[in-house]
């Protein structure tokens, strides 16, 4: 059961990491096409 939880902790940080890139990412974009 612990190993379930620990995997599934870390697919969760990863998927939060990678969500976070994707928004700077369009954060970056929308003030490209503004400026």
């Amino acid at each position: 059961m612990q190993s379930v939880i620990s995997s599934f902790l870390i697919s969760e940080i990863k998927f939060n990491s990678i969500s976070r890139k994707v928004a700077k990412k369009r954060l970056r974009d929308r003030l490209k096409e503004n400026s």
